[in-house]
């Protein structure tokens, strides 16, 4: 972390269909099934002066490592899945001027 940005490393699982993979280059059996693609991911999220996120950069850091397997159909979340499931846990941020710069306790 630093003044002005955050930066990560993760491993992440994202799901691909096989049509996108194939277009990557990456050899798939079935070009419209589902599949799970685990990579390692670097990011920098840079921030202005108010907390702002101003971009985001983010990286594999070696494609070749990349596992991609099957995913079963029942194992699939949809959009919809995905939002009824998170919707809950999204909260709204307080205002930057209320926390930072105590507003409201004046």
């Amino acid at each position: 972390m630093a003044d002005n940005f955050v930066a990560t490393v993760a491993t992440v699982y994202q799901q691909k269909l096989g049509k996108v993979l194939a277009a990557s280059g990456i050899h798939v059996d079935d070009e419209n099934a589902m599949y799970m693609y685990k990579a390692v991911e670097e990011t920098i999220w840079p921030y202005d002066d108010r907390g702002g996120l101003i971009g985001e950069d983010v990286w594999e850091v070696d494609p070749a490592k990349a596992q991609i397997s099957n995913l079963n159909p029942d194992d699939v979340i949809t959009t919809q899945e995905a939002d009824r499931l998170l919707r809950p846990l999204i909260k709204p941020l307080p205002s930057f001027d209320d926390v930072v710069l105590l507003r409201s306790q004046q």
